[in-house]
């Protein structure tokens, strides 16, 4: 990690991991499925699937429409 621009990839890559776990913890409190979230989000089952195990790293689109299938949105706070 003494590279920054790794560095900051990999801040980057955590972000995203944490704000996906956030999602997917939120879906299971619902009680929702992943076709759930698909039908409400019109995002493939199959991609939220991917998403929700990291395998794919999500759009900042993608991340709004799954939110807002929660019923909920994306903010941002800048934390400096």
């Amino acid at each position: 990690m003494k590279d920054p621009e790794f560095a900051a990839e990999y801040d980057a890559l955590e972000e995203r991991r944490k704000l996906v776990e956030m999602l997917k913890a939120a879906r299971l409190e619902l009680k929702l499925t992943q076709s759930d979230i698909a039908e409400k989000s019109g995002i493939n089952v199959k991609n939220i699937s991917r998403l929700e195990r990291g395998i794919v790293s999500p759009t900042l689109t993608t991340l709004s429409r799954y939110a807002h299938a929660l019923g909920g949105s994306l903010t941002f706070q800048l934390q400096q």
